[in-house]
């Protein structure tokens, strides 16, 4: 019988970082719907959501790094 090969547990450091890398990819995800609209306010807009997004997860990992 085969035994399951055993995986390093993650550390919390390597987990950070690999939730941070895909949060930034929804972000930009996120943010680049806003910017497929129209003429000048598209590219506000879409500014508007990555600077909105980036606070509020600065205010997260804060908040985490309080825990």
């Amino acid at each position: 019988s085969h035994q399951p090969i055993k995986q390093p547990a993650p550390n919390k450091k390597d987990q950070r970082r690999a939730a941070q890398r895909i949060w930034i990819e929804y972000r930009h995800a996120n943010c680049l719907f806003y910017g497929l609209g129209e003429g000048t306010i598209a590219r506000i807009e879409a500014g508007s959501c990555m600077l909105t997004m980036t606070e509020a997860r600065a205010r997260e990992l804060e908040g985490l790094g309080r825990q």
